[in-house]
Formats: structure tokens, C-alpha cells, sequence
């Protein structure tokens, strides 16, 4: 039987959303990124994120298969409560419904950091 569980990401996750990212940096263009990252960008990203931040990972059978992040907007002022959303999977868990599930888990998230607008870039090729 197949757990899965929505947690706040710590920075032992770090690789797995680094290969998750960017297994999506090579085979898609959702990203809008043109190289890859390392294992220590992650784990800057994670360390360095404000409370208006949450990262969320999806586990299964204690596994990370996929990701949500709330990443600044803007670095003005007037933009501090708002977000851009990024939700990435493995390759093998899209098409699941995954992504179903971490949407709403990311914007409570949100909503208990004090955010108040969520944006998202999406690719005409994202289905």
C-alpha cells in the first residue's frame, strides 16, 4: 500500500527536488530555467526563504516524488504578500493527480504565512 504525506521540506530533501527540478529543466519548459542547479542551490533556496516561502514536499512511502513552492514575486514592497507558485513531480508520478493535492495543501500554506495573491507562469505545453 502506496502512503502518501504532504510535509514542509527540510534540507535532507534537497536532492530529490534538485533532480526533480531538474529532470523539468531538461525535458520541459516550465521552469523558464536553462541549466540545471546543484544539490547547494537547493539548500540555499530552502535556507534563505522568507516566512512568506512555505515549501511543501509529497512523499510516498517516505520518498519525495514532488514539490511546492511559493517563491517572491518582487522584491518591492507592495508585493510582499504576493507569491508565484511552482509545483514540480517526478516524471514517473505526473498524470496522477498529484499536483491536485499539493495545490490546495500550498495555498493553506500560504494563507498561514500571511500571503494574500498567488501567481503562476504557465507554458502552453503544461497540460
Amino acid at each position: 500500500m502506496n502512503t502518501l504525506l504532504i510535509r514542509k521540506a527540510i534540507l535532507s530533501d534537497c536532492k530529490e527536488i534538485t533532480a526533480i527540478y531538474n529532470e523539468a529543466v531538461r525535458n520541459t519548459t516550465a521552469t523558464f530555467d536553462t541549466e540545471e542547479k546543484v544539490v547547494s542551490y537547493f539548500e540555499n533556496w530552502l535556507q534563505n526563504r522568507k516566512v512568506f516561502q512555505p515549501v511543501l514536499v509529497l512523499t510516498e512511502n517516505d520518498i519525495v516524488i514532488g514539490y511546492a513552492a511559493l517563491n517572491q514575486w518582487s522584491d518591492r514592497a507592495a508585493y510582499q504578500t504576493t507569491a508565484e507558485i511552482s509545483i514540480y513531480l517526478h516524471p514517473e508520478s505526473r498524470g496522477k493527480g498529484y499536483a491536485k493535492i499539493l495545490l490546495p495543501a500550498i495555498i493553506q500554506a500560504g494563507k498561514e504565512a500571511g500571503l494574500r495573491h498567488i501567481l503562476a507562469r504557465i507554458c502552453t505545453e503544461n497540460e
